[in-house]
């Protein structure tokens, strides 16, 4: 009888690998704690029965930045004493950068935001020489931090512009063209009108008027200034009495 319980303890020994069995706590909740609560709150356990790994950096939309999110072993459950608890901090809502939207089409600026998980915001027009649809300015800026989902608002041309003042103060037919073709626009018709008052060349009219605001392209039609022609009549009639008296008598 002895050698049978001699031998049965040594099976169940064997069984069981030789060891006591490793006794079992209940695994704390550490879940909306920021890191250092969480070790506090495990090392305060009696005992002291797990300790708590670095947690791991997650982005996350709806956990504030600082508070764990999940962990394990899972809280309430049972687990070994002598376990590390490893856990999940949230880094707060993803952020991205504004991608680089100056010089692309509204539609190209679009499907840029989509593709780096960003959404267009408000959309404003803007006068100039640019041609209408492209990109102007963004808010925030291109290489800006901005949450995942954010909007980017984005100022684009008109494709239109104000119609340069050309009247005042007076300038030359020249100086006008160089004006309107700096305004996207170009050169219309020019009507010569004669005026002594002002220098042949000076710019009188304009159609349409300055500060008309118009789509690139449109023709400014102009109005300039020549010099009278100069009256001969009495001249000639004069100078035919004036040789008339100087002819010899015919001779009779």
């Amino acid at each position: 009888m002895i050698l049978l319980a001699a031998l049965g303890f040594i099976v169940f020994q064997v069984l069981n690998g030789g060891e006591d069995e490793v006794p079992q706590s209940e695994v704390p909740t550490i879940t909306g704690l920021t890191e250092e609560a969480a070790q506090a709150a495990v090392a305060a356990l009696p005992e002291t029965p797990f300790t708590l790994a670095a947690c791991e950096s997650e982005a996350n939309d709806t956990v504030p930045a600082g508070q764990i999110i999940s962990q394990d072993p899972a809280a309430t459950t049972l687990a070994d004493e002598g376990t590390q608890i490893t856990c999940v901090v949230s880094a707060g809502v993803a952020e991205t950068t504004v991608p680089q939207l100056v010089g692309l089409t509204q539609e190209q600026a679009e499907a840029q935001l989509t593709q780096d998980g960003l959404r267009l915001g408000d959309v404003d027009t803007e006068d100039g020489t640019t041609t209408a649809g492209e990109v102007l300015a963004s808010t925030p800026e291109q290489g800006a931090a901005i949450e995942s989902g954010g909007e980017v608002d984005i100022v684009v041309a008109s494709g239109q512009n104000a119609v340069p003042n050309l009247l005042d103060p007076p300038i030359s037919q020249t100086d006008a063209e160089t004006a309107i073709r700096a305004a996207g626009l170009a050169v219309g018709e020019i009507t010569p009108e004669e005026n002594a008052d002002v220098e042949p060349g000076t710019v009188l009219g304009q159609d349409p008027a300055g500060s008309v605001v118009v789509d690139l392209g449109t023709p400014v039609n102009l109005t300039v200034a020549v010099a009278p022609e100069v009256e001969m009549v009495g001249k000639i009639g004069h100078d035919e009495e004036f040789c008339g008296s100087n002819r010899r008598p015919a001779r009779r």
